[in-house]
C-alpha cells in the first residue's frame, strides 16, 4: 500500500527494481553446480559475476548441509575479467558433497550486493 505517496513507486516496484539490479552468478568452472565427478584434491574454481564486482566486498558461508560439508580453502588467487571472475584454490577429499554459498557481502562496483548462490557438488574416487 502507497497512500501516503512519500514515494515515486510501491514498495513492491521499488523491491522489484532493487532486485533487478542485484548481480548474480553466471558460471562456476571447471565443474557445473550439482556436478557428481569431481576429483579430489587440489582444485581451483573460478566464480563468474553477471557484472563487475567491487573485489574489497566478498563473503562465504555454509551451504545448508553445514560446518561438515565444506571444503577446505587453501588460498585466494586473485580477480580477473574486468573483475567479473575471482579464482580460489580448495582442498576437496574423496567421495564427499561439498557445499557452500557465495554470500551477499559480495558487491557489484554499483554497490548492489550479490544474490547469495550455492555452490553444490560431489567428488568421485
Amino acid at each position: 500500500m502507497n497512500n501516503s505517496k512519500l514515494f515515486p513507486k510501491s514498495l513492491k516496484e521499488l523491491n522489484l527494481d532493487y532486485e533487478s539490479q542485484r548481480p548474480t552468478v553466471i558460471s562456476l568452472a571447471p565443474f557445473d553446480n550439482g556436478s557428481q565427478k569431481v576429483k579430489p584434491g587440489s582444485i581451483v574454481i573460478s566464480i563468474t559475476f553477471s557484472e563487475a564486482m567491487d573485489i574489497n566486498y566478498r563473503g562465504f558461508d555454509y551451504g545448508p548441509l553445514g560446518e561438515r560439508h565444506i571444503y577446505k580453502f587453501k588460498k585466494l588467487i586473485g580477480w580477473s575479467n574486468n573483475d567479473k571472475t575471482i579464482t580460489l584454490e580448495v582442498e576437496v577429499d574423496p567421495n564427499k558433497e561439498y557445499q557452500a554459498t557465495i554470500t551477499n557481502k559480495f558487491r557489484s562496483k554499483k554497490g548492489f550486493e550479490l544474490k547469495p548462490y550455492l555452490i553444490d557438488f560431489k567428488t568421485n574416487e
